[in-house]
């Protein structure tokens, strides 16, 4: 499949592909009763992300999207589990 070099398509891709493994790994966790707190779960698919910039490394734009919205990501996972990171030390 061709892609196109679109720093929007990267976007798109960079939040789509965790979104999608997060509710897959989440759906597995809950029907398997496996031990993964939630946060390991969100980190495990934001991690996927290095995959498609390996992929697309030689598509400026592309790449460029889904490390930005890998960035996004990011912060959002600290802001969001940053009480519970503290609570625990």
């Amino acid at each position: 499949m061709k892609f196109k070099d679109d720093f929007n398509l990267g976007l798109g891709i960079g939040i789509f592909l965790p979104t999608l493994v997060f509710f897959c790994l989440f759906g597995m966790n809950e029907a398997f009763h496996l031990p993964f707190k939630l946060s390991t779960i969100a980190l495990m698919a934001l991690f996927l992300n290095t995959l498609p910039v390996r992929n697309f490394g030689k598509m400026r734009k592309l790449t460029r999207g889904i490390v930005v919205a890998t960035f996004i990501l990011s912060v959002v996972w600290v802001v969001w589990f940053l009480p519970q990171i503290l609570k625990e030390i």
